[in-house]
């Protein structure tokens, strides 16, 4: 009998330090845990509801919510642990609930019945968050985005409906009509198109050239040909922006090339008449006469020389 025992602690310390084991815990792993930041509600429970699915199954906990792992009878020495393992849980789920839905169900004594009922109690009424996310997607347009970031928000909407509304399946025993098929490429095919539809008129060579593919390419695959359109414009615009400065930095540099060329060239004529450079005798108004319309530095000049005149 002393044996018995003995096998049976040591059997539970094994499954309590296994890291591999659903009932191993860390210190860090107690009731005040938070699956998630932000508190359930009926807007977020789709999105928050994953968050803490994975964080359960990173966890090795997940075998707890969904019925996987047995309730094992008091009299076994497994009970403890499991039940250790069970309460914890059970708190990870109450906590990221509001004081009044967490006194609504306080008294559920496990975590699968638990993770059910908040399903059942949020789930109803989806109506009005299908409508509205259809409604986003079908009036969401990239204007002034990248097409890195349009299609992002085009994907957290498309993610979030089908959280709402899963695609069809067909259950029919030995189906060969390949419905389930058909559903996920009509689905498939609308996102593609709400996404073509939603791109700016700059991309109308590309999304004509997606729209001519048969069978047309997963969203993924759109997206790809999209963006490399994006980064060549992008490219072509450097591009012409280099150029056009190197054509007005040559204009420049002809324009000053001229001047020099032009004050070298005069500072090369010497007049035989002063001896001063700059003109040479032939245009030596002083000798010759002044142009009717010569503009004098110092005015007192004019009156001088139309007197002479």
């Amino acid at each position: 009998m002393a044996n018995t025992d003995n096998s049976s602690n040591t059997s539970t310390d094994n499954v309590e330090s296994d890291p591999r084991s659903p009932y191993f815990l860390t210190n860090v792993d107690h009731p005040g845990v938070l699956l998630v930041s932000e508190k359930l509600r009926n807007n977020n429970y789709y999105s928050l509801s994953r968050f803490m699915f994975l964080s359960l199954k990173v966890w090795n906990k997940l075998g707890f919510i969904d019925g996987f792992i047995p309730v094992p009878d008091k009299a076994v020495a497994l009970f403890p642990s499991w039940s250790k393992c069970e309460t914890i849980v059970l708190s990870w789920l109450l906590n990221p609930l509001t004081s009044k839905m967490a006194q609504s169900v306080i008294y559920v004594d496990s975590s699968c019945a638990m993770w059910l009922e908040l399903k059942e109690h949020f789930s109803q009424g989806n109506g009005p968050q299908i409508f509205e996310l259809q409604t986003a997607i079908a009036t969401l347009r990239q204007e002034k985005n990248d097409v890195s970031t349009y299609f992002t928000d085009s994907k957290v909407l498309w993610d979030e409906l089908l959280n709402y509304q899963p695609l069809l399946v067909c259950h029919c025993h030995g189906c060969t009509c390949n419905s389930s098929k058909m559903f996920a490429q009509n689905y498939h095919q609308t996102y593609v198109m709400t996404f073509l539809m939603g791109l700016n008129d700059v991309f109308d060579n590309v999304r004509g050239q997606i729209l001519m593919m048969d069978p047309l390419p997963s969203i993924n695959m759109a997206f790809s040909l999209v963006i490399q359109e994006e980064r060549q414009r992008l490219v072509s615009h450097r591009n012409s922006s280099f150029a056009s400065v190197e054509s007005v930095a040559l204009v420049a540099k002809s324009e000053n090339s001229f001047k020099n060329f032009k004050g070298n060239a005069r500072s090369r004529l010497l007049c035989s008449h002063c001896g001063l450079a700059g003109h040479i005798v032939d245009k030596y108004f002083k000798l010759h006469g002044y142009p009717p319309n010569y503009k004098f530095r110092d005015k007192s000049k004019t009156g001088f020389v139309n007197s002479v005149q």
